[in-house]
């Protein structure tokens, strides 16, 4: 049984941060960071496209992967944006690591380790992904995740727009857009406990991660359900050059959301795969607006309201 199996067939909703699984250890800045890093909140929403079949094949550097197919032969993409707050680990020692907070997009492929029936993966208990790009809005999100599972991350702006029925994020870097992602919520909530497997590519080995995630959403079926745009960078180039519908076959709107995950597992091999490698400031722009709001820097906070353990942003 695999670590996470257990976890979610039973639905011990009360033992989410138990893990007994690998816990990964680097040296990190200077200091040991141990896992499993635990996100306590999370704002998301994600979106599912059709892209040309051989394009996205060939961007998977490994053979032990296929990407899914949807019931007219093409491949599946997802564009995840995510907002995440009170990351948590802990030091070597035992005292807890925790992290600034930070904005993530993940664009990646649905995929298979085995041959699959068209389409129906893409309904499955557990979605599988393999990341193609991951902008973050802090290089230490980035230098992280290279470090511990080698997911392509680099350090970007990100701009949020969150209305009760529209809920959007453009990412840009050095004033250049990459992506606006824009969901439209709508329909019943329902409870998602399904683990969320993704793959990466790390010193030669394809690593297969499991993260458990607990989380309520609103599911959307169909293109009115969000859209997808790309800019003039140069990974919107090479997303592009998938040829990604941008209409959505279906999205997600997360109220609320939480992850904790460890280490990644050998399951194959691959080619070294770095993505997207940007100018690597300490901190992008990471901003949210709601109605009648002007956008909120979320790495500005007033004086009278922070705590003493996080002092200035």
């Amino acid at each position: 049984m695999r670590r996470w199996e257990g976890w979610t067939r039973s639905g011990r909703d009360a033992t989410f941060f138990e893990w007994a699984g690998e816990r990964p250890v680097a040296e990190f800045r200077g200091r040991v960071v141990r896992g499993p890093t635990a996100i306590h909140r999370i704002a998301a929403f994600q979106t599912l496209h059709l892209a040309a079949f051989e394009a996205v094949r060939a961007a998977i550097p490994t053979g032990d992967l296929r990407p899914v197919r949807w019931f007219d032969g093409r491949a599946v993409v997802f564009v995840a944006a995510m907002r995440h707050e009170d990351v948590t680990a802990s030091y070597d020692g035992g005292e807890p690591y925790i992290a600034p907070p930070y904005g993530e997009v993940s664009v990646g492929v649905i995929v298979s380790r085995r041959p699959a029936p068209r389409g129906l993966p893409v309904f499955g208990r557990s979605v599988r992904g393999f990341v193609l790009q991951m902008p973050v809005t802090t290089a230490i999100a980035a230098e992280s995740g290279r470090l511990l599972l080698g997911y392509p991350k680099f350090v970007s702006d990100m701009d949020f727009v969150e209305e009760p029925a529209r809920r959007s994020l453009t990412v840009s870097e050095s004033g250049r857009e990459i992506l606006t992602v824009r969901v439209m919520p709508s329909g019943r909530v329902t409870t998602n406990r399904a683990p969320v497997i993704m793959y990466s590519v790390l010193d030669g080995q394809l690593l297969e991660s499991a993260v458990r995630f607990f989380g309520h959403r609103q599911t959307m079926i169909g293109s009115a359900s969000g859209h997808l745009a790309f800019g003039d960078h140069p990974v919107a180039d090479e997303l592009r050059g998938l040829r990604i519908d941008t209409t959505p076959i279906m999205a997600a709107s997360y109220l609320d959301a939480r992850m904790l995950f460890g280490a990644g597992i050998p399951v194959g091999t691959g080619h070294p795969y770095r993505g997207y490698v940007g100018q690597e400031p300490e901190r992008g722009r990471y901003t949210v607006a709601y109605p009648d709001t002007p956008p909120l820097d979320l790495y500005t906070v007033p004086l009278d309201m922070q705590s003493p353990m996080h002092g200035p942003a």
